[in-house]
């Protein structure tokens, strides 16, 4: 687990729920698409800290590869 800062977000084309974010880790940056439309903005996740789980196997989700995060 690692914490991370969200510096990019943006909706997903074609999504109701899907945010596509840029977490800057420390060590990478990883693409996380996350489904937390209804409950934030784009602009209100800017700069916001999330764990990152590191050690799941990436996964595409609707053409876009995500290096999945929880929590």
């Amino acid at each position: 687990m690692r914490v991370g800062t969200i510096i990019e977000a943006e909706k997903m084309p074609k999504t109701k729920k899907l945010l596509v974010l840029k977490v800057d880790t420390g060590l990478d940056v990883r693409n996380i698409v996350s489904g937390i439309v209804e409950s934030f903005t784009t602009e209100e996740v800017l700069g916001k800290k999330v764990t990152v789980l590191v050690n799941l196997a990436p996964r595409a989700l609707r053409g876009v590869e995500s290096q999945v995060k929880r929590g």
